[in-house]
């Protein structure tokens, strides 16, 4: 394993170092914008590389959260509202409010998108899947207590639960939990990309990768000591996995060397927040010091 990444001083890479009063925090993205939760706004906020303002901003009371773009709308939970806000990206409008209620009251949780529809866990031990279209509620199925954050891969559904310190997979078709893979400590956020999946293990500040045809753990990578603790995010692009946490602000991890090839620093502790690929670009949250940062996703990032 890499033993002196780089260190990188996140000011230094940013194209976009964005001031954003409230309470910054979970993003997606398309092609062209991200979407990014503003809780105590009470607002969803579309940005770009271009402006640093909002393009708009979406009336969502308490929006929290790891919202996701699919179906051509962005899908974002409203703890205040306990349901689903689907929204059209070019404008904002909201075109459909989901009354599903929501299993994870603390607002650290993720929705998921699969080709069938939205997932989100609306009630401890319950998840459902939203139909994108009728914006209705069509399947429920019953899933391990504490199970909150979902991702997409490979033509399963993947939950991580923070007590059994695990991932479970879900079949979409027959709408059950086919395995329990044992992963790090408190997983909680995870992400899907590079043929794998990629949990962010919290209390020992690990990452597992998971191969999902083979469906157990093929390496975990330890992160630095101060890595470890709550808070954080996870995702995958350009052949890295980027993981944000809060006493570390960026850890760039090699899909394939599994080496952390550099730590992206700022000069006053940001604390946690998030982290989300769009297009060329990777944007970072903060929300404790109300910055939004995008550094290049380009071929040279090393």
């Amino acid at each position: 394993m890499h033993s002196h990444p780089t260190i990188v001083n996140i000011e230094q890479v940013a194209v976009c170092s964005y001031t954003i009063s409230g309470f910054v925090d979970f993003m997606t993205s398309d092609q062209h914008c991200i979407w990014i939760t503003n809780p105590s706004q009470n607002t969803v906020q579309c940005f770009n590389a271009q402006q640093a303002t909002p393009i708009y901003q979406v009336a969502v009371p308490q929006a929290v959260g790891v919202p996701v773009y699919a179906f051509s709308a962005i899908w974002v939970a409203s703890l205040a509202q306990q349901a689903i806000y689907k929204i059209a990206p070019e404008t904002g409008e909201i075109l459909a409010i989901i009354a599903t209620g929501l299993g994870d009251l603390s607002g650290e949780f993720s929705l998921a998108a699969s080709p069938e529809g939205i997932w989100v866990v609306c009630a401890e031990s319950q998840l459902c899947m939203i139909e994108p279209f009728s914006c209705k509620v069509i399947h429920t199925l019953d899933i391990t207590p504490h199970s909150y954050n979902l991702c997409f891969g490979e033509g399963a559904l993947w939950l991580t639960n923070q007590t059994q310190h695990a991932v479970e997979m879900i079949d979409i078709q027959a709408l059950r939990i086919i395995k329990q893979i044992p992963v790090g400590e408190k997983p909680v956020f995870l992400a899907f990309g590079e043929h794998a999946i990629w949990t962010l293990n919290q209390t020992h500040g690990t990452v597992s990768k998971i191969d999902p045809l083979l469906k157990c753990v093929v390496a975990t990578i330890q992160l630095p000591e101060q890595a470890k603790g709550d808070g954080g995010d996870i995702c995958i692009s350009h052949g890295k996995v980027w993981i944000r946490t809060t006493n570390l602000l960026l850890i760039q991890v090699n899909c394939h060397t599994l080496e952390i090839e550099r730590l992206y620093q700022h000069d006053i502790p940001a604390g946690s927040g998030a982290v989300c690929p769009q297009h060329d670009l990777l944007w970072i949250s903060a929300h404790d010091i109300n910055k939004l940062w995008a550094i290049p996703l380009t071929h040279d990032v090393k």
